[in-house]
């Protein structure tokens, strides 16, 4: 879906979130692993679902992937003083953290993504004060 002037990803402005124009939630992939898809099913949770959309979907399952991959590795990481797993789990660790950002999973993202309330909530608001 194409953008229009002064938005990117169609809905989203820069750096706010569109509500009013929800298309959906991503639909978790089937391709998934079990840990995978638990993973995915705990992001759903916290995650703000208001700013997301169908299309997030593979950026989701990537950092879903991520998630679970961390998860495995660090059980190997604590029991080994194996340099390939220690790299890899530094590795996906540096991965994981700047996918995170796209998703505002820490404070400083937080800062950075605003959610618009629609506008019918805010003349209500208004109406009232």
């Amino acid at each position: 879906m194409a953008g229009s002037a002064g938005r990117s990803g169609g809905a989203r402005l820069h750096g706010t979130f569109d509500v009013s124009a929800q298309d959906g939630l991503p639909k978790k992939p089937a391709s998934m692993t079990e840990l995978q898809s638990q993973v995915w099913d705990e992001m759903m949770e916290q995650l703000p679902l208001e700013a997301l959309r169908k299309i997030d979907a593979h950026m989701l399952y990537g950092l879903t992937a991520l998630v679970a991959k961390m998860r495995t590795l660090n059980g190997e990481f604590q029991h080994s003083d194996d340099r390939d797993i220690r790299t890899s789990f530094l590795q996906t660790f540096d991965k994981l953290i700047k996918a995170s950002g796209h998703f505002g999973l820490s404070p400083a993202d937080r800062k950075r993504i605003q959610i618009a309330k629609p506008e019918e909530e805010e003349d209500q608001l208004e109406e009232f004060m």
